[in-house]
């Protein structure tokens, strides 16, 4: 095994300073399951650990690239939430306002009341409706979610919606932009800081996109074929890389702003993360062990912020998202600093005792 282990590739960039972080991320290779990965770390706009390692595919003939990218599972809601408030930002959405202001047909069987916020913060009631026949079509998707009656009445209650959060908030976003979430982030967000981040994957982008190796073959039916990554599912199908995110939060732990890039105002990003709606789940067991640790979760408007199930360092205000499986990404504004781990093996979610807990634990050690 020492003889094996010892041959798996790390490659890129990382200060002397942060030499641990280096090692960390090489030892989830070795001896934590990772089979490709990267790792990247952004403080005050400048890159400081910019790492890749690994292999792209379970059989480890297709080492990871500097351009390899990947499924980032819910770590994608981080994106579109970064989307909506950017449009709230510019004054064109309100997070107080009603849904139905932007989307009329939405204000039926119980959902006239809903506002925008109850839709980022997970309060709307629909946590789940569709099939993954109406997840490929947006269209499809959209007129469900419209047509749907609430499982509770929205504000009152929270639950995680896992997929139903992208085109919720993501129709919004086209009604109000008129672009797509996928639209959205290539010309307003990943295009102007030049970083692969997409929600539907163009053709083009496949020799780049690293293999989903999981237990769960939902997770492989519903997000890994071609015609799922073509599709825009904002809750879960983003590919992206480590130095990509890292550069997006990089620059909203600068107060929403790096290398004269302005994406959103400090003062936006400070109201979206000012309150959370955190404690049991609405609709679900959570006398589960499974389900009772997610009570910890803190949904915040488009974000989640800092908790034990996902750990973004020793912040309370640190806020990014995290994806099934062990991906995450986040902005930590006292240290400027922005972080983002992706892999290929889905195997947990972000606590401090997992891989990208490991990393987190690891950078800021080095700032100390």
């Amino acid at each position: 095994m020492a003889a094996e282990t010892a041959c798996i590739p790390v490659e890129g960039y990382c200060d002397s300073r942060f030499e641990p972080v280096r090692e960390a991320f090489r030892s989830n290779l070795e001896r934590h399951g990772d089979v490709g990965a990267s790792v990247s770390v952004v403080i005050d706009g400048k890159p400081v650990v910019d790492l890749w390692g690994g292999y792209a595919d379970a059989a480890k003939t297709r080492p990871w690239t500097r351009d390899t990218i990947g499924i980032v599972a819910s770590t994608t809601k981080g994106l579109t939430g970064i989307a909506a408030n950017m449009l709230i930002d510019r004054g064109q959405l309100d997070p107080n306002a009603l849904v139905t202001n932007y989307w009329p047909e939405y204000g039926q069987k119980g959902k006239e009341r809903t506002l925008v916020r109850h839709m980022m913060d997970h309060r709307a009631g629909l946590p789940a409706v569709g099939t993954p026949e109406q997840f490929m079509e947006w269209g499809a998707i959209t007129r469900a979610l419209a047509e749907a009656a609430p499982d509770w009445e929205p504000g009152t209650a929270h639950s995680y919606h896992g997929m139903t959060y992208g085109w919720l908030v993501g129709e919004l976003i086209r009604r109000v932009s008129g672009k797509t979430p996928g639209q959205f982030l290539r010309d307003e967000i990943a295009g102007p800081l030049g970083v692969d981040a997409y929600i539907g994957t163009p053709s083009e982008k496949d020799p780049q996109v690293a293999e989903i190796i999981s237990d769960e073959p939902a997770l492989r039916t519903i997000l890994a074929s071609p015609q799922a990554r073509r599709a825009e599912m904002p809750a879960g199908n983003g590919h992206t890389n480590a130095r990509a995110l890292a550069r997006i939060y990089g620059a909203l732990a600068r107060g929403g702003e790096v290398d004269g890039v302005r994406l959103i105002s400090d003062s936006t990003l400070r109201h979206a993360t000012s309150y959370c709606v955190t404690g049991p789940w609405e609709g679900v067991d959570n006398s589960n062990p499974a389900i009772g640790a997610t009570q910890a979760t803190k949904f915040a408007q488009g974000f989640i912020l800092n908790s034990p199930v996902t750990h973004m360092g020793p912040n309370p205000r640190a806020f990014g998202y995290a994806g099934a499986g062990g991906s995450a990404s986040f902005a930590d504004p006292a240290a400027k600093l922005g972080f983002a781990y992706m892999m290929n093996r889905f195997a947990e979610i972000a606590t401090q005792d997992s891989r990208s807990g490991r990393l987190v634990d690891a950078v800021y050690a080095c700032l100390q």
